[in-house]
């Protein structure tokens, strides 16, 4: 079954299906760079729409949000005045918990990288407890997911920090994994990620990577 949910990025929700989903903190991006990129994004959008081949306007499209994820992230990567909370031990032990708690009972978790200002995930969701939880029963069930654990992240990791205030973005990027192949590259890039940005020479030097074992290949 597929459903589709817009707040300030389009989401598609597709049952069965891996998600890759990152969310960042509050102010990892200035506000302005965010703007460039959406602009881009959405300019290029209408530009493809125009497109008549169907096949071609799909290519397009993929190639695209692709596109725009890696400048996304690469950005991410290099705004050095961004907050770097997740960098701290405690916190970055905090959100590993806190997304291995939920493996077996809210999905099926495959991977997942902390950085210093945001985080990749790659899991398999399990609609079924999803819609049935009051706390996620929404139009878009990943949302209210992200937003129950985003929120507990919060509360605790301004606890250590002995601060107040907003600590995530509102908003989650999300991509749907449509096959085996393309969930070997994604889970790939999550692991990488931390040595592209310089933090571990490989993956398993990275202490807050993680990959369920049962997906080792």
């Amino acid at each position: 079954m597929k459903h589709y949910y817009k707040r300030k990025l389009p989401h598609i929700i597709v049952d069965g299906y891996a998600y890759f989903v990152t969310s960042r903190l509050k102010d990892s991006l200035p506000k302005s760079v965010f703007e460039i990129l959406k602009n881009e994004y959405d300019n290029s959008l209408r530009k493809i729409s125009t497109y008549n081949a169907q096949d071609y306007k799909a290519q397009q499209y993929k190639q695209l949000k692709s596109e725009y994820f890696l400048k996304y992230d690469t950005a991410l990567e290099q705004y050095k005045k961004s907050p770097q909370w997740l960098a701290d031990e405690n916190i970055a032990k905090l959100v590993k918990e806190t997304l291995i708690y939920r493996d077996d009972k809210d999905y099926k978790l495959i991977a997942f990288t902390i950085m210093p200002n945001h985080i990749h995930i790659v899991f398999i969701p399990q609609f079924e407890k999803l819609t049935v939880n009051s706390e996620y029963n929404d139009k878009y069930p990943i949302g209210g997911l992200m937003g129950s654990i985003k929120k507990y992240i919060a509360l605790n990791a301004n606890k250590i920090l002995n601060r107040r205030g907003s600590f995530w973005q509102d908003e989650n990027y999300d991509h749907v994994i449509r096959n085996s192949n393309e969930l070997s590259k994604v889970v790939k890039y999550v692991l990488q990620n931390p040595v592209k940005a310089g933090l571990a020479e490989t993956p398993d030097k990275f202490k807050w990577n993680y990959i369920n074992p049962n997906y080792i290949k």
